[in-house]
Parts: structure tokens; sequence; C-alpha cells
């Protein structure tokens, strides 16, 4: 796989040494990668999140990964739980068509939403 070709690139680090990188590609798969001193490897690999799946937010307090898929008509959101390294789909749900940006955002309330771009 490319990084070129990637179409989105989500990076978590718990080490100065190694990171984990979460990547998206329009061929429908979500994709693990490991960053570390030997270079970079493909750790895992899943065609989930859609046949277009455009971009990843990452909530850290929950461990989440959300993906949005654009498919024109009529694309999804998913969200995973990454805690154990793997992804696990927790919730999907159907959006309007080609989102191709999300970002969480909330109040003082403890209320959480998600915005995406069309």
């Amino acid at each position: 796989m490319h990084l070129s070709t990637a179409l989105s690139l989500f990076i978590s680090s718990d080490l100065a040494l190694a990171a984990t990188l979460w990547a998206t590609h329009y061929d429908g798969t979500v994709s693990k990668l490991s960053l570390g001193s030997s270079g970079l490897t493909l750790a895992a690999q899943e065609k989930t999140c859609g046949s277009q799946p455009s971009w990843l937010t990452y909530d850290a307090s929950t461990k989440t990964l959300y993906c949005v898929d654009e498919f024109n008509y009529g694309g999804t959101l998913s969200a995973y739980d990454i805690s154990s390294g793997s992804l696990v789909q927790t919730a999907k749900a159907n959006i309007i068509g080609n989102g191709v940006h999300s970002g969480l955002y909330g109040g003082p309330s403890g209320d959480s939403f998600m915005a995406i771009a069309h």
C-alpha cells in the first residue's frame, strides 16, 4: 500500500518510537499501519465502513474511531472501538451521501455531536 493513495490518516502514538496509523482507501478498506524504527508496515486491513470511506475522526476520550463513507446514494457513519488495537464496530448510521470530513464538538453540558461536511 502506498501512503500517497491513502485518503485519510489518523495517528496515535503510545511511545516516542512507535505509532499506529489508521487509513482509509476508496477500495473500501480501513487499514492499520504500524510505524516503528524498522519502517512502516501493514498490520491489518478490513473491508468495512462502506464502499467509499473518505474520512476518519478519533475520539481519544472513548478510544472510538469514526469512519465516514461518502457513497453518492447514501453513505454511512460507522463507529469502531479501537481500545483493543483492532476495529470492533459499535454503531452504524445512514447519512446523506458525499460526506468528506467530520469533526466532534460539544458543550459544557457534556453532550457531544459530530458535524459532517458534504
